[in-house]
């Protein structure tokens, strides 16, 4: 559980700081780029987490 909370600690840490460069980017070819990778990410963290 300690390594969890530090991965999602991580993570904030990483939002707070890049969160407004990525998201206030001109282009949105690399926004419609990193979303879907993004999501993939958390979707595939998330199924290792929850299997036994």
């Amino acid at each position: 559980m300690g390594a969890l909370q530090n991965v999602s600690r991580f993570f904030f840490l990483v939002t707070f700081m890049f969160g407004d460069a990525i998201f206030t980017l001109p282009s949105s070819t690399i926004r419609s780029g990193f979303a879907p990778y993004a999501t993939a990410m958390a979707i595939n963290l998330t199924q290792q987490l929850a299997s036994p």
